[in-house]
C-alpha cells in the first residue's frame, strides 16, 4: 500500500472545521450518512432529510431514511441513500 504523505495534513483540515463549526459529512457507502456541526433538524420524512448547518443546510434523499442517533454535534441518518445535498444559505435554488 502506498503511503499518503498528506494525511496529515488532511487531518488536520478536519480538526480546522470541525473548530469553525463547518459541517463535517461522511458518508458510508449508500447506507448510512454521519453529519457533524449540525444545527438542529429542518425536514423529516422517510424519503427527505433536511438538516441545519452553520450557513446552510443538507438534504438527504432517499427511501426508508430514519435518524439513527442525534447528539448535540453529531447525527446519523441510515436508509437507502440516493443523495447529499449541500446548500448554503441565500445561493439560487
Amino acid at each position: 500500500m502506498k503511503e499518503n504523505k498528506n494525511f496529515p495534513n488532511l487531518l488536520r483540515a478536519d480538526m480546522q472545521a470541525l473548530s469553525n463549526r463547518l459541517p463535517l459529512v461522511e458518508s458510508l457507502g449508500n447506507h448510512r450518512v454521519i453529519i457533524e456541526n449540525h444545527a438542529g433538524i429542518r425536514e423529516y420524512d422517510p424519503l427527505c432529510i433536511c438538516v441545519c448547518t452553520c450557513g446552510g443546510h443538507i438534504t438527504v434523499k432517499g427511501s426508508c431514511l430514519k435518524i439513527a442517533v442525534m447528539t448535540k454535534f453529531r447525527l446519523a441518518i441510515t436508509g437507502h441513500i440516493d443523495s447529499i445535498h449541500y446548500m448554503l444559505e441565500g445561493a439560487d435554488k
